[in-house]
């Protein structure tokens, strides 16, 4: 009796365990906005945020895709504590063609700290429209080049 209380009682610091623990940041992680001026909120999403497992080395970006109006754009900008380039006065990027990939850039974090994650905020701009989907991950190009 005492063994097979034992047992329920490991299984379920097991299973609490299992459901307490961080979820791991990825190396890389997409974005899909699209943005319609007179659409309503539920089928116009302007903004999508992501999240990156913190690298020392930097993040690069790149729109895979990217349609809209004349002058649709996509800006990036950390948030939830995360600054792009802190020792730069601009904490932002704008991205305006397809394909074409961000120079590295940097976030705030200290190196060496494991539990550090970069948040991202993508934000579709535009007259009348903006659709985009696109991916920010590590400076590594065994990660981008996939």
């Amino acid at each position: 009796m005492k063994t097979n209380i034992l047992k329920i009682f490991m299984s379920l610091v097991l299973v609490a365990n299992l459901f307490c623990m961080p979820a791991e940041a990825a190396l890389q992680d997409t974005w899909y906005v699209h943005y319609y001026s007179n659409a309503p909120s539920g089928v116009s999403v302007q903004t999508d945020y992501l999240t990156v497992t913190f690298y020392g080395a930097g993040y690069r970006a790149r729109a895979t895709s990217l349609t809209g109006s004349y002058n649709r754009y996509i800006s990036i900008q950390g948030y939830n504590g995360t600054v792009i380039d802190p020792s730069l006065s601009c904490h932002y990027i704008d991205i305006t063609t397809t394909e074409e990939m961000t120079n590295v850039f940097r976030t705030n974090f200290i190196y060496g700290n494991p539990e550090s994650v970069s948040d991202f905020e993508v934000y579709a701009h535009g007259q009348t429209s903006c659709v985009s989907n696109g991916w920010i991950c590590v400076n590594d190009p065994n990660v981008y080049n996939q």
